[in-house]
């Protein structure tokens, strides 16, 4: 029953949705977490900042952190969440903060 609660949950958030999610594991290609409500999650590198300034993700947090994130997608028959951080900033590579000022 537990399990048919979870994947009804995962419907109610929809791409753009911004969640708060704890790491359970941090590797060097991303960071499994789950939601307040369990629900599992992966926030991967290349979506942790616009900047590519991280080598690996154990430099951007450490289990147990606590993370704001926003959902990139839902799959629907897993309940497994996709997450992205950068994106809930705006891009400065479109905004103009990294282009060389001459």
């Amino acid at each position: 029953m537990a399990y048919v609660t979870q994947i009804s949950w995962c419907w109610k958030v929809k791409p753009g949705d911004r969640i708060t999610i704890t790491a359970t594991e941090v590797a060097v290609y991303g960071i499994h977490c789950t939601t307040e409500r369990s629900q599992p999650g992966l926030l991967l590198i290349p979506y942790i900042s616009w900047i590519p300034c991280f080598n690996s993700c154990q430099q951007f947090a450490k289990r147990g952190d606590v993370i704001e994130a926003a959902v990139r997608f839902v799959d629907p028959g897993t309940g497994k969440i996709a997450l992205t951080h950068c994106e809930m900033f705006d891009d400065p590579w479109e905004s103009g903060d990294l282009r060389p000022k001459y």
